[in-house]
């Protein structure tokens, strides 16, 4: 059979202060396959590069449609959105007939002028392709969920974990059910819940693993294809935002509907569970400060400033924080800061100088912060690992600043930081400080909890705030917890 491939990917932060346009792909590079290219040529492109995988494997000509994969951002801008989708669209007319599309896409993706940019897509490969040829579609589950993406597709799946390491097991899950959809062996129901919550849950400890579990549990009975419980992605402005549970079924869609009505008021009841884990900032340093670190440091996480959701990476408030408390033998990964960078590079390692650091973005950074700051190391082009193995995350140029007993990593790339590999790579070694900050919301959870004594998660002031109420939504629907008080059963 012959398969068309290709992947657009964007988390929108719709009160993110960055329009997301072609510079948003300066640290993962649109792939636009040529002639002879390995698998190494897409080897950033996780989902995209699976579906190839595992359709090589089974012996079917691939055709590769482009793959992109923006930094986490504002809105993308109109025109480049509308160039993008068309570059994918007219690829898989040239490569028509087809038996089978796979898509990589997230599933929070808003443009300026089209709020459900995976349902635009969707709508046209369907009409495109016609109603006989099966259509696959992996996302992130952190996805907002329309009528158009899930009615236009054959099957539809998230990813389960998160920290998200579950890519290239759910690439394969969406390749066979939409291989024996292609073959006439399955006849794929599926039934959508939706779930008006705006909430977070992490995978890696209870009762989210359990949640999970429980999918799984669902997913090895025989003709059930696949079971997705999905997130939503709360900062994202639209009619669609909130939460939801997709089961697709081999032709038995009463089952669906009972699966999903299930597992969406057991999601339902875990709303307040890991947002009741955020502690204010001053909480969050009080504890941390008490807690004893002789296994290892206590790790804060800044998920209100965390690049990976669409914020600028550069708030200053817990570095102010930790400095008028005067804490010592503490590391911040990473303030977004290329002008800082520049001039300690400028300086030198060694050198002794004021600087301005953060708070250049928007009023979600805070203020910039004026220090005296001891230059440590500088590094060009620094990598780190992704929340798997896979290193090749960029950093960008990157400088280590002492202030004050506060060792900072300063950076050019806005990224949000997946493991200690950043601090390592600039001669700090993790295991030596009290107190690590880390830019990241979850991703950082698998490399830093193998030297953290105590993780934390901190709300402080930023642009992922999880004081849902703050944000000045405008196009939500209403009620939804937890801006409403509602009831929910599922059905």
């Amino acid at each position: 059979m012959k398969v068309f491939v290709a992947a657009m990917c964007l988390e929108t932060n719709s009160f993110s202060p960055f329009p997301t346009g072609p510079t948003a792909y300066s640290s993962r590079p649109i792939y636009r396959p040529q002639p002879g290219d390995g698998l190494e040529a897409c080897e950033h492109h996780v989902g995209y590069l699976s579906f190839i995988r595992v359709a090589e494997a089974c012996g079917h000509t691939v055709v590769r449609g482009t793959a992109s994969n923006a930094s986490p951002g504002g809105a993308m801008v109109q025109r480049f959105y509308e160039s993008l989708r068309d570059e994918l669209l007219a690829q898989l007319q040239d490569a028509m007939p087809v038996d089978m599309v796979c898509l990589m896409l997230h599933g929070a993706q808003i443009a300026t002028a089209c709020d459900d940019c995976e349902g635009d897509v969707l709508t046209r490969v369907r009409e495109l392709v016609g109603p006989g040829v099966a259509i696959g579609v992996m996302l992130d589950l952190h996805a907002n969920l329309s009528a158009p993406l899930i009615e236009k597709a054959t099957v539809v799946a998230a990813c389960k974990e998160y920290p998200h390491t579950d890519f290239p097991q759910t690439a394969r899950q969406v390749f066979f059910a939409v291989e024996a959809a292609a073959k006439g062996e399955v006849r794929p129901a599926t039934c959508w819940v939706s779930i008006p919550m705006l909430t977070l849950l992490h995978t890696t400890g209870e009762p989210g693993g359990e949640l999970i579990a429980r999918a799984r549990q669902f997913e090895r009975q025989q003709g059930v294809l696949s079971v997705s419980i999905v997130h939503g992605f709360p900062w994202a402005d639209t009619a669609d935002t909130g939460a939801g549970v997709i089961v697709v079924t081999d032709d038995d869609r009463p089952r669906a509907e009972r699966i999903a009505a299930d597992l969406a008021a057991d999601f339902f009841a875990l709303r307040a569970v890991d947002l009741n884990h955020y502690l204010s900032l001053e909480a969050a340093l009080d504890l941390a400060l008490r807690a004893d670190t002789a296994a290892g440091p206590v790790v804060i996480a800044d998920a209100s400033d965390n690049p990976g959701a669409g914020t600028a990476g550069d708030s200053t408030v817990i570095l102010k924080a930790l400095l008028a408390r005067g804490v010592k033998a503490a590391a911040l990964a990473a303030i977004w800061d290329p002008l800082a960078v520049r001039i300690a590079r400028d300086a030198g390692a060694g050198a002794s100088l004021p600087l301005r650091i953060g708070g250049k973005a928007g009023p979600a950074s805070g203020e910039p912060l004026d220090v005296t700051a001891t230059v440590l190391a500088l590094a060009d082009n620094v990598q780190q690992r992704g929340p798997g193995s896979m290193r090749g995350w960029p950093l960008g140029d990157v400088a280590a600043v002492r202030i004050d007993g506060v060792d900072v990593l300063l950076h050019t790339e806005r990224a949000q930081t997946f493991g200690p590999d950043g601090l390592e790579t600039l001669g700090i070694t993790p295991a030596d400080k009290r107190l690590i900050v880390v830019k990241s919301a979850q991703h950082f959870h698998r490399h830093f909890s193998a030297i953290a004594s105590l993780i934390l998660y901190c709300n402080a002031p930023g642009g992922r705030s999880i004081d849902f109420a703050s944000l000045p939504y405008r196009k939500l629907k209403r009620p939804i917890w937890p801006l409403d008080d509602i009831e929910f059963d599922g059905n």
